[in-house]
């Protein structure tokens, strides 16, 4: 069992394995100060 966050998911892809939890990821946003979704090839898929 995995939870992984929106930051674990962009950063440690093993812990894609079983539940995620995108959060900000699924507005094609990042967690992160640098950079941006767009640049991660991230679009919205909520509004």
């Amino acid at each position: 069992l995995c939870l992984a966050n929106s930051s674990a998911i962009l950063n440690y892809p093993k812990t894609r394995t079983t539940w995620i939890r995108p959060g900000i990821l699924l507005y094609g946003a990042v967690p992160f100060k640098s950079g941006t979704g767009l640049e991660l090839g991230l679009e919205p898929v909520m509004t």
